[in-house]
């Protein structure tokens, strides 16, 4: 009988081999049942360019951006179309606009005791530079405190049809949609006082100018979506943009047990932009520019030195991913960014709320 391999007797080259053909084997067998999913959710026309992504990582990488952003442009398409009725009456619906008191609201589904160092640390930083707000952690025990979902929602939680990534995109636009004011990712390390310049009358977010952003080189997205708004972090009142976005993920549920793609609250924020001239002012105004969000988390596995340090000091605040596997040592023995970092060893300045 031919015993299971054993990674740590194998040479390098070997273990290398077999860890790289379980990742790609993981891969394409998800993309393989996302492809047959779409089939039956959605029928062959739609699920094409998931059989094309069955074998994208195959392709050049422009080549592989015209195909994801040409199949983001018929998703949408598709939703347009799907639910131009609903669109066109709330374009006369009438939006209530509340307000209430400033809060930052952060949502860690897994209960704080069960919370992983790196998130810990990012909500540690919101807190310290929390300004004048009320910083509200969210998880699975207290979240009915704040927002009331319908039923079948948490039912097709339960069965695992809708992921937690995607549930968290609900709570937070039922959030900003009756309270307003601030949704920060649990994953955001923040670096400045940035809070302070929320004023609660103009909509603003993560704005990224350039092209060449890894969100843009990753995900091939179109320019608008790569550069206008993140849904990680975003700040106004409540409005007509939140209103649509949850009502329209609401419905979508409703008819749907599966999620056609990743960006899909992208997608329904890109026809509010398109739809309504209120929500296109008002994500044309974002004016909040940080295009090395995305910098710190790939510096981790990095080795520690005086001038990456000095590189990333200035960074306001980073987008960070649990995603990633980092490591305290690199391969030669020496100390990483990511050690320096959980050790509160990178970034020395802090900016104390006016409430401390």
């Amino acid at each position: 009988m031919v015993s299971a391999i054993n990674l740590k007797k194998t040479p390098k080259i070997i273990k290398s081999f077999v860890l790289k053909f379980i990742y790609i084997s993981k891969i394409l067998l998800l993309k393989i049942w996302k492809f047959i999913c779409n089939v039956f959710n959605f029928w062959v026309k739609f699920a094409r360019y998931d059989f094309l992504q069955i074998i994208d990582f195959r392709l050049p990488r422009k080549i592989w951006k015209k195909i994801n952003t040409r199949r983001l442009k018929y998703f949408k398409n598709f939703l347009e179309k799907k639910y131009s009725k609903f669109i066109e009456e709330y374009k006369n619906k009438e939006i209530i606009i509340w307000r209430n008191d400033k809060k930052i609201w952060v949502l860690w589904w897994q209960w704080s005791e069960n919370m992983p160092q790196l998130v810990k640390k990012c909500i540690r930083s919101i807190e310290e530079n929390r300004w004048d707000y009320e910083v509200v952690v969210l998880d699975s025990k207290n979240y009915e405190h704040y927002v009331e979902l319908p039923h079948f929602i948490m039912k097709k939680v339960e069965e695992k049809k809708i992921s937690i990534t995607h549930l968290s995109d609900i709570i937070r636009m039922s959030l900003l949609k009756q309270y307003g004011w601030v949704w920060v990712d649990a994953t955001m390390f923040i670096n400045s006082d940035i809070f302070k310049t929320f004023d609660g009358v103009n909509l603003n977010s993560v704005y990224v100018k350039l092209e060449d952003s890894s969100l843009w080189l990753k995900w091939g997205l179109s320019r608008r979506w790569s550069v206008k708004w993140s849904i990680w972090l975003i700040w106004w009142k409540s409005n007509r943009l939140f209103s649509f976005v949850y009502d329209f993920l609401i419905q979508y549920w409703n008819d749907y047990n599966y999620i056609m793609d990743y960006f899909l609250t992208d997608m329904v924020i890109s026809i509010a932009y398109d739809k309504f001239e209120d929500c296109r002012k008002d994500i044309d105004r974002i004016s909040n520019v940080n295009n090395q969000v995305d910098k710190l988390w790939g510096l981790f596995n990095k080795r520690y030195n005086e001038n990456v340090r000095n590189d990333i000091m200035n960074i306001p605040y980073s987008k960070l991913t649990r995603k990633e596997k980092f490591h305290e040592v690199d391969k030669s023995g020496y100390l990483t960014i990511y050690w320096k970092f959980m050790q509160n060893k990178l970034f020395l300045r802090k900016y104390t709320s006016i409430n401390s």
